[in-house]
């Protein structure tokens, strides 16, 4: 069955934990007897994550929905953040994306959100108005701040990243 979700991230309590302890233990390893640093946890999304900040165009997830062979198909929206108040923000649409995912294959088609033959990636951008659209460009949301994905960041490492988070590897 097709599950829908927001995009999730380490809370900041925990981050922050998270850095301590690790400046805590490399302060007191000798430099010989420090490990290798791990690879990131990709999913917590450890692949060099920057916050949306004011002014600037992110991401929101709008849904992700697990299909069959590891599969995924999600649908954002890219937009303007045009007010940040704490946890909230205010967000102008601009685009709304598709993309499916397909774990098994390799490339990528950035012209269409389900290609034939398939791609690892298939992206492209999509009408408001399909698969029960909600809004329309222009439109202004409130989100939740920590749900904002910078759009300088990689939309395909974002996109692999949350398909992997909720409909496992």
């Amino acid at each position: 069955a097709p599950r829908s979700a927001s995009p999730a991230r380490l809370a900041p309590e925990r981050e922050l934990e998270r850095k301590a302890a690790s400046q805590e233990a490399d302060a007191t390893a000798e430099p010989s007897a420090q490990p290798a640093p791990a690879p990131p946890d990709i999913r917590n999304f450890g692949y060099s994550r920057r916050p949306a900040q004011f002014g600037s165009l992110a991401y929101v997830v709008e849904s992700v929905e697990c299909k069959a062979a590891g599969e995924v198909w999600l649908r954002f929206y890219q937009g303007m953040v045009t007010d940040l108040n704490g946890d909230v923000a205010q967000y102008q649409l601009g685009r709304r994306i598709s993309l499916w995912y397909d774990p098994s294959a390799i490339g990528v088609n950035a012209n269409d959100w389900f290609c034939v033959p398939k791609r690892r990636f298939c992206y492209g951008d999509v009408s408001f108005m399909q698969w029960e659209g909600k809004y329309e460009a222009g439109d202004r949301l409130e989100v939740n701040y920590p749900d904002l994905e910078n759009s300088e960041d990689n939309l395909l490492d974002y996109a692999e990243a949350l398909a992997k988070r909720h409909c496992g590897e």
